[in-house]
């Protein structure tokens, strides 16, 4: 019987492998790095947007919980669902403040539970018309909710008390806390946003 030895067939070096998968890692690497720039680019974007809405006493910190879930979405390894969890918990408790601040502030100062919703209301009217008499950017919308605010609790307590000097004294505290919710979103906005886009890059 005759036996047939078996020649063993050529091998695959690894620079053979190496040249022939080249191409192809180089594409998905290239495809990957675009699409982690994008969601990096959509996140930061959002979280402009929310700086931005935060100056103007709207609810910016919701768009910067908007842009972690993006962040989450991209299955980066930051942020994780805890990270989520407590973007949520600081914006519930921003809006809870900020929904008492005009009331404190107001009370503070001896204003009536009237004088509070007026200072809401003239704010957000104030808001609206400062937008369409200033037309620049934050400035015109910022003053507009702060001089609002303080006409709408002047009027209302210079109604109650008949005495102007101590309806502007109460009136002062309608803007001095709207200013004090103002730098503490615009803060808090800031430094989220910041530890969202450091942590994405550094993942």
């Amino acid at each position: 019987m005759r036996c047939t030895a078996l020649l063993p067939g050529p091998r695959l070096g690894l620079s053979t492998v190496t040249t022939a998968l080249g191409p192809h890692l180089f594409t998905l690497a290239i495809s990957f790095s675009f699409a982690n720039a994008a969601i990096v680019s959509v996140v930061f974007l959002c979280c402009l947007i929310g700086v931005i809405m935060c100056l103007l006493s709207l609810s910016g910190t919701w768009v910067v919980v908007l842009a972690a879930a993006i962040a989450l979405a991209g299955n980066g390894p930051f942020p994780t669902w805890q990270v989520i969890f407590a973007y949520v918990a600081i914006a519930i408790a921003l809006e809870v403040f900020e929904f008492f601040a005009g009331a404190w502030g107001v009370q503070r100062r001896g204003g009536s539970r009237l004088a509070g919703v007026a200072a809401v209301t003239g704010s957000f009217a104030g808001l609206c018309l400062g937008t369409i008499v200033i037309p620049v950017p934050v400035v015109g919308s910022m003053l507009g909710m702060l001089l609002g605010g303080f006409a709408f609790v002047f009027l209302v307590e210079w109604r109650r008390l008949k005495k102007g000097h101590s309806a502007i004294h109460i009136a002062w505290g309608s803007v001095l806390a709207r200013i004090a919710v103002i730098f503490l979103k615009v803060f808090a906005s800031v430094g989220l946003s910041a530890y969202l886009l450091c942590g994405m890059l550094r993942g």
